[in-house]
């Protein structure tokens, strides 16, 4: 490298500096230290997480005093999501300014396509944090993001992540649903009715009875004697981890709540806890459109591996028959070897 040439290295490497410092210190933005400042250290300390965008979309997650989040007020959020979003609201940190050409068309999309994130903390009603997010870099290596406030967006990434951050935060309330159905342990259950409307018959009820005992009822919930004790014991069992496969059933409201309304369901289960909470399930029929043909070739207008599960008449899930099939045997099951 000869002189000239070092020296005009020099110079180059000089005012890019100079225009730096110029630019993230001149008095026409508002680049402080604050607009830089997305993350939440003490996530512990976070009580309440909003978020909305242009969509309609809206979810509040609250911190319950059990450590347990709800969304929206509905149901308890699955831990994974939401430990997910704490750590990026811990660990988020700038990646790179937006160059002054790209900061119009970054808070425009901003504008039209961001989600607004409130932060609060320690149960307050005033967030300690409010920014937007916007959308990913040409690269997806980070996220545009603004705090409130500022006028100077900032790509933000976590280290030693290379990705970016907006599936993190999650604006469906689906997402964060569990699927479960049943988590019980027998001890747990203080009565539990499985009915057949189509084969009433088939019916029966377990009742926890004195001593750790449970008592077997028949569709008439009377009473039976000389049951099989080990099997209903095994039984119960199979709700310790009973769970739906996903609410997204691919089909409209109308024609759920159309189903479930005029349909007779395939079975009834409710179960009892020890707390007095009932939760039950029914079960339907999954029609298929025509031309479907089992493994022997015959014509089927069911799906053979799924069906609709109605829970406490509010949520239509779908269920699999692999999961089910064991706790909608017949009250016959029961009985005792040889009688």
């Amino acid at each position: 490298m000869n002189k000239s040439t070092l020296i005009s290295l020099v110079i180059l490497v000089v005012l890019a500096a100079v225009g730096g410092y110029f630019y993230f210190n001149s008095s026409n933005t508002t680049i402080t230290t604050d607009a830089r400042n997305f993350a939440v250290k003490d996530t512990a300390s976070v009580t309440t997480i909003y978020m909305a965008d242009k969509k309609d979309n809206e979810i509040k997650l609250v911190r319950q005093p059990s450590g347990k989040w709800t969304v929206n007020g509905k149901f308890e959020a699955r831990q994974d999501v939401i430990d997910n979003l704490l750590t990026t609201i811990k660990m988020i940190t700038v990646k790179a300014p937006v160059s002054k050409n790209a900061i119009e068309n970054v808070l425009k999309n901003m504008a039209s396509d961001g989600t607004k994130v409130e932060i609060y903390q320690n149960n307050s009603s005033t967030p300690s944090k409010v920014y937007y997010l916007g959308t990913a870099d040409q690269f997806h290596s980070g996220s545009y993001m603004l705090v409130e406030g500022a006028e100077v967006p900032f790509l933000m990434h976590i280290e030693g992540f290379y990705g970016f951050l907006n599936p993190r935060y999650v604006l469906f309330e689906d997402d964060y649903r569990k699927n479960v159905v049943y988590h019980n342990k027998p001890q747990s259950i203080a009565a539990l009715s499985v009915q057949y409307p189509m084969a009433p018959e088939n019916s029966f009820g377990i009742h926890h009875a004195e001593g750790g005992q449970f008592q077997l009822m028949n569709s008439q919930s009377q009473p039976l004697l000389g049951f099989d004790s080990l099997k209903v014991k095994d039984y119960l069992n199979r709700f310790q981890k009973v769970n739906f496969e996903t609410v997204n059933t691919g089909k409209s409201d109308e024609y759920l709540d159309s189903l479930v309304t005029h349909a007779t369901p395939d079975f009834i289960i409710a179960l009892k806890d020890t707390a007095e909470n009932v939760r039950e399930i029914r079960g339907f029929k999954r029609p298929i459109s025509e031309g479907h043909t089992d493994l022997w070739g015959d014509s089927i207008d069911y799906d053979m591996d799924r069906m609709y599960g109605l829970i406490n008449d509010k949520e239509i899930v779908l269920i699999q028959y692999h999961v089910f099939d064991p706790l909608t045997v017949p009250l016959g099951y029961f009985r005792k070897e040889g009688e």
